[in-house]
């Protein structure tokens, strides 16, 4: 059996957190909590250097 995994980009996170704060629907966040954890959801650092 497989198991799906998910990157998502920081501004994403943002963007989502900006519209459905952690207040306002902890169970997204607690469910997004527990993805990372378990290693299926990554969040990509965006960063430039000069």
């Amino acid at each position: 059996m497989t198991s799906n995994h998910y990157i998502m980009d920081t501004s994403s996170l943002v963007e989502l957190n900006r519209h459905n704060p952690i207040d306002v629907f902890p169970s997204l966040w607690n469910n997004l909590e527990s993805l990372s954890k378990k290693g299926l959801l990554v969040a990509l650092l965006r960063y430039f250097s000069r």
